[in-house]
């Protein structure tokens, strides 16, 4: 059964999305996650050092021939007003383990009215083992999400925010796939 938290950041609101997927589901794309090559080529922001895992898809064909892609694309249009207005950019999976780094960023520069979607992936996550995603206010951290097995969660990407790494007891990586939506300014 499908759930909707959504919490008020700056006015601007953050959906949590419980459920949109079954366990199946679920666990099967992990499946398939587990067979993909990573490499360590993602940062949180131009001149970031750190360096951490991902693997990138293609945009178009992952949101027209994927089921994620799909429920992605139907939690955009029904969360947003108007999503027909908007096109994926890019998608791509982040891997992190405890010891990487992340910082506070934003996925657009604060004028711009981008969207993102995450997707955890991992099929169990236990809250001891950390990894929230933070989302930030004037510099203070306002809201933490845990990556709850099947969550998907919607804000608008100039929302400061961090990926949390998990700590050591952690079994594996902290998997979440990231949908980058940018409005189409010729709508």
């Amino acid at each position: 059964m499908e759930t909707l938290v959504e919490s008020i950041i700056k006015g601007v609101e953050v959906k949590i999305i419980d459920g949109a997927m079954d366990e199946e589901k679920v666990h099967n794309f992990y499946k398939y996650v587990l067979t993909l090559p990573f490499n360590r080529v993602q940062k949180d922001f131009i001149g970031d050092p750190f360096l951490y895992f991902s693997t990138h898809f293609d945009a178009i064909k992952f949101s027209d021939k994927t089921y994620i892609g799909k429920v992605s694309y139907e939690l955009l249009c029904r969360f947003l007003k108007n999503a027909e207005s908007y096109y994926l950019y890019a998608v791509y999976l982040n891997s992190l383990k405890y010891g990487d780094m992340q910082f506070p960023h934003r996925d657009c520069e604060v004028d711009e009215k981008d969207v993102t979607i995450l997707y955890y992936v991992n099929p169990f996550w236990d809250y001891k083992w950390g990894g929230e995603t933070i989302f930030y206010k004037k510099k203070e951290s306002y809201v933490a999400v845990l990556p709850k097995p099947g969550r998907f969660v919607i804000f608008p990407g100039n929302v400061e925010h961090k990926a949390g790494v998990p700590n050591i007891q952690a079994k594996g990586a902290r998997l979440s796939l990231a949908f980058k939506y940018k409005l189409n300014q010729n709508k």
